[in-house]
């Protein structure tokens, strides 16, 4: 019975421990098409998943610093990988350079949409937010 004990108490701590961590991120899909690229958006992350000049599977938390650079006349994808807000992808505040914004991701309205493409026709930099969580924001770079 002492054994019994000492395996609840141990699976209650690595369950407390782990609980709400975030440390795990989930698993990105692989291979984008030509003139494609994806990202993915979840709570409090974005990721680089293909088809952009930087390293593919780039996760960053808060999103500082992350860039996906495509040439003019590619699409990139936004997806939203389950995450448990809303969110919308918007252009960032007083961009010059800007894009039509996602739909409202709502995880409590069905049908539940999981992507937004927007296809760069113009060189640029693009800046974009989430209307919902400001800690995500990253940019787009698109090159002649």
């Amino acid at each position: 019975m002492a054994h019994w004990r000492v395996f609840l108490y141990i699976s209650m701590l690595l369950s407390i421990l782990g609980a709400g961590c975030g440390t795990e991120a989930p698993k990105l899909p692989t291979g984008c098409t030509a003139h494609a690229a994806a990202l993915g958006i979840t709570d409090g992350r974005v990721a680089i998943f293909c088809g952009c000049a930087e390293t593919a599977g780039t996760w960053l938390l808060n999103s500082a610093g992350l860039q996906c650079t495509v040439a003019s006349g590619d699409t990139v994808v936004f997806h939203f990988l389950a995450p448990k807000t809303r969110h919308q992808i918007v252009s960032a505040a007083g961009e010059v350079d800007r894009f039509l914004a996602s739909p409202v991701y709502d995880p409590q309205v069905e049908p539940v949409f999981r992507a937004h493409a927007v296809r760069f026709t113009q060189a640029g930099t693009y800046d974009f937010t989430d209307q919902f969580d400001h800690s995500l924001s990253a940019r787009i770079v698109v090159t002649p």
